[in-house]
């Protein structure tokens, strides 16, 4: 393919002013113009360079050509297939020639006893600022978790006025439920549907837990535990509140709604990069090497040893 545009390294996105981070649109179709999406809705048409944007959510009623896959692709831009305003996650595509930097650390934490402890004092300094976990083992960490959320749940039922005894959820019996406990997991399950998005569009592994593991999406569940307290425990506690009649639909409008006010995919991809010490990630520049030991690499494409 021939463009002329240099690729995009999409670790420097986020951090760069004027950059358009994640761009979601729906019921509208996705062109090539020149070096540019062209985004046609029932309103009007705008263009934004292709070289602005880290991630494009097409969320329901899109359609998109495959001239503007290619200069997605050009352009290192991820195309996630989303749910309204992201709040589902059902497909994605990564530009191969991505920069895998982000990827590479986090394997590098998972791997390492040091290096996770340390990620994962930084996850809950994130989810809990006014906690010093500084001197806490991973097994303190976890019993502090455990009473700090039982704690909010007592708080928001106080505060909704509905009844709580404890988190009891059933997912093999839906309807055998009380209706709080199927109302959190909904709601659980938008947080992880954007969650799984950003994780995605960034180029990181969804099954490299830092705390979960041992589960494909393990760091879903450990970014989505971040925000729980936040935004999905008092959205399921304010609709039940207000009765069970079409509750999941409410449920969604409302998770919908609060991921676009607080500006949420920002705000999870700065997480990302605090929670993997983006000051601490050795560039990529997407070239094809082989690993030659003893922390050196050597081009690909190559062939070594004796012709």
């Amino acid at each position: 393919m021939q463009s002329g545009m240099e690729p995009v390294k999409r670790i420097e996105l986020p951090r760069i002013d004027g950059r358009i981070s994640f761009l979601y649109v729906d019921n509208a179709r996705l062109e090539k113009d020149d070096g540019a999406v062209k985004i046609e809705t029932s309103e009007g048409t705008i263009t934004v360079p292709a070289a602005q944007l880290v991630v494009l959510m097409l969320g329901p009623g899109t359609t998109v050509t495959h001239r503007m896959v290619q200069i997605a692709t050009e352009a290192g831009m991820c195309l996630v297939w989303v749910g309204e305003e992201g709040v589902r996650f059902y497909a994605g595509g990564s530009p191969l020639s991505g920069d895998t930097s982000l990827l590479i650390k986090q394997a590098k934490i998972v791997s390492n006893e040091k290096l996770r402890i340390a990620a994962a004092k930084r996850m809950y300094k994130i989810r809990y600022p006014d906690e010093d976990v500084s001197e806490l083992s991973m097994r303190q960490l976890l019993g502090r978790e455990g009473t700090l959320v039982g704690k909010r749940y007592v708080e928001l039922a106080e505060q909704y006025g509905v009844p709580w005894k404890g988190r009891r959820y059933d997912s093999k019996n839906f309807n055998g439920n009380e209706p709080l406990q199927n109302a959190l997991s909904c709601a659980n399950a938008c947080l992880y549907g954007i969650c799984y998005a950003v994780i995605y569009s960034l180029g990181l592994s969804p099954g490299l837990g830092i705390v979960h593991t041992g589960l494909a999406k393990s760091f879903v569940l450990d970014v989505a535990d971040i925000y729980k307290e936040t935004i999905s425990f008092p959205v399921a506690f304010s609709v039940i509140s207000k009765g069970t009649n079409d509750m999941e639909h409410r449920i969604r409008i409302s998770m919908r709604d609060i991921i676009k006010d607080k500006r949420f995919l920002k705000c999870i991809t700065s997480d990302l990069l605090t929670i993997l010490d983006d000051n601490d990630i050795e560039t990529v520049d997407g070239r094809n090497q082989l690993w030659a030991g003893f922390m050196t690499n050597v081009e690909g494409a190559v062939r070594y040893g004796k012709k």
